[in-house]
């Protein structure tokens, strides 16, 4: 866990007057800690799960759609699937935005992999970062597409909710 808090703290929002290379840098580094976290959630849990590239310019036929996830998650049911989408963003007015053409990606993806009694579904997880690190927000894809429209872009919000300690999540063996 010391090496995640040592990526976060390495993180240094832009500023006013910064160049688009120093904010697109920053994007992508902090894209790289939230996954980063999110993987180390996920073998805290115990969870079988799969990495994603994301740098990688062959993508299967089922994700040539757009987006993609950082991990897909296997649970016990062997007939469903759990995409994982990790978020470093920092909340804006204590809310978390996701635009139309990502939640319209994802809903294409979730509704061509659940076909023939397959189940998929999807999860942001938003690690908080920080001295807080072992915290974490979670919604559904349907929480976003049930969520408030954005006042000043286009697509969804959610109200952040009280963060989930990540050791207060049960192991699955």
């Amino acid at each position: 866990m010391l090496e995640k808090i040592s990526i976060m703290l390495r993180l240094v929002a832009p500023k006013k007057g910064d160049s688009q290379k120093d904010i697109d840098n920053y994007k992508k580094l902090s894209g790289e800690a939230g996954e980063l976290i999110t993987q180390g959630y996920l073998d805290l849990w115990k969870t079988k799960y799969f990495c994603i590239e994301q740098e990688y310019v062959i993508k299967p036929e089922w994700l040539n759609d757009g987006t993609r996830p950082d991990f897909i998650a296997f649970t016990s049911d062997p007939t469903e699937v759990i995409l994982i989408d990790a978020k470093n963003h920092i909340p804006k007015d204590n809310k978390f935005f996701i635009g139309n053409k990502r939640l319209n990606e994802y809903q294409n993806l979730i509704s061509k992999l659940s076909t023939n009694g397959r189940k998929a579904y999807l999860l942001f997880i938003m690690p908080i970062g920080g001295n807080s690190i072992n915290y974490f927000y979670c919604y559904t894809l349907q929480d976003f597409l049930s969520g408030q429209d954005s006042n000043d872009r286009s697509g969804k919000e959610v109200t952040l909710s009280d963060p989930i300690n990540a050791y207060d999540m049960p192991n699955e063996e």
